[in-house]
C-alpha cells in the first residue's frame, strides 16, 4: 500500500473541530476516517496544522491521533506499526483511535539508567525474567490489575487481547515475564510488559506490576536482550518514571529510519507489501529460557 495524500478520493478528511467533540477528542488537527474494507493509513505529516509556539509537541500535537475507524485485524496492525501508528481509545467507544506522533517517545537500550535503588533490588538476584513464557498471563494483568478494566477510559479490552494474541502467535507480538523466586509458577509472573516486534525495534504496548518496580525489572530485561541490535524500544506516552530511566524524544522521521529503514530510504511512500514477514525469528523467542536480571544488562541464564 502506498500512503495515500490529503486526497477526497481516497480518504473522508475529517474536520476535528467539528465532529471530533462527538467522541470527545481534542480538536487540534484533522483526523482521516479509515475504511472498514481495505488496508492503508493515512500520512501523518500530512494530518498536522502548524502552531507557532515554542515547543515542539505544539506544533505536532500532543497525542498524534491521525485516524479512527477500521479494525484490529492481523493485517492492519502488521502495517500500522510499520509505520509507527498504534490503536488507543475506550473499550466502549465503537470508533477506534489511530495515533502517530510526530515526536515519539523511545528509550535506546543501551541509555537505559538504572537507579542505586534498582541495582540494589537487582543484586538481591530475588526475581529472574523470561521471554515469552506466558503472554497470556502478561496482556491479562496488564489488563485487569489494580482494576484497570473498571476504570474510566479503560482501553485493552477483549478485542484488544484477541488481536495481540494472534500477533504473538505468528511471532510479531512478543512479553517479557518478571518472576519471583520461591512463588508458584502457577501464581504466575509479578511483572511483566508485552508489545509488537518491528524489525529490531520493540513498540511498548503496557505493562503491569505486581510487587514493586516489576515492571520497571521487565523493561530493564528487555533492554538487555536488546543491547546492542541497532534498535529503539517505543514507549508511546511519556511518563516521569519513563523519562528518569532513559527516555527521551526523537522526530518521526528519525524513528522511521530505525523501525522501517525501508521506508525511510523510499522517503516515507510508505508501501505495503502484502506478504510482509518479520524474517528469521531470533532464538530467544522461540526458546523462554530464564535469566537472571543483571545490572549490567547482561541476561545471565539460569537453569529451568
Amino acid at each position: 500500500m502506498r500512503i495515500k495524500k490529503r486526497d477526497t478520493d481516497y480518504v473522508k478528511l475529517v474536520d476535528r473541530h467539528m465532529e471530533a467533540a462527538h467522541y470527545g477528542w481534542i480538536p487540534n488537527t484533522y483526523v482521516y476516517k479509515l475504511d472498514s474494507d481495505s488496508n492503508w493509513f493515512p500520512d501523518p505529516r500530512m494530518s498536522v496544522v502548524p502552531v507557532i509556539g515554542n515547543n515542539p509537541m505544539d506544533t505536532l500535537g500532543d497525542e498524534g491521533m491521525v485516524a479512527f475507524g477500521g479494525d484490529l485485524s492481523v493485517s492492519r496492525l502488521l502495517t500500522a506499526y510499520k509505520y509507527g501508528f498504534f490503536p488507543w481509545g475506550t473499550a466502549d467507544n465503537p470508533e477506534r483511535q489511530w495515533h502517530c506522533p510526530l515526536m515519539r517517545f523511545v528509550l535506546f537500550p543501551e541509555e537505559v539508567h538504572i537507579s542505586h535503588s534498582m541495582r540494589t533490588l537487582l543484586n538481591k538476584d530475588k526475581y529472574y525474567a523470561t521471554f515469552n513464557r506466558n503472554f497470556e498471563s502478561v496482556i491479562r494483568n496488564c489488563s485487569e490489575v489494580d482494576g484497570r478494566n473498571k476504570e474510566a477510559g479503560y482501553w485493552l479490552g477483549d478485542d484488544h487481547i484477541e488481536s495481540y494474541t494472534a500477533l504473538h502467535k505468528i511471532g510479531a507480538a512478543a512479553s517479557v515475564e518478571i518472576w519471583e523466586k520461591g512463588r508458584p509458577e502457577e501464581a504466575g509472573p509479578v511483572g511483566g510488559l508485552y508489545g509488537v516486534i518491528s524489525g529490531n525495534s520493540f513498540i511498548g504496548e503496557s505493562m503491569f506490576s505486581l510487587v514493586p518496580s516489576g515492571s520497571k525489572m521487565a523493561l530493564i530485561a528487555l533492554c538487555g536482550y536488546m543491547k546492542g541490535k541497532g534498535g529503539l524500544i517505543d514507549l508511546q506516552i511519556h511518563t516521569p518514571h519513563l523519562e528518569s530511566m532513559g527516555g527521551r524524544y526523537i522526530t518521526y522521521s528519525d524513528y522511521i529510519r530505525i523501525v522501517n529503514p525501508e521506508a525511510y530510504a523510499e522517503n516515507l511512500s510508505l508501501r505495503y507489501h502484502p506478504c510482509f514477514t518479520f524474517g528469521e525469528r531470533e532464538a530467544i523467542l522461540d526458546q523462554p529460557s530464564i535469566f537472571r536480571i543483571d545490572p549490567t544488562l547482561h541476561l545471565i541464564p539460569i537453569g529451568e
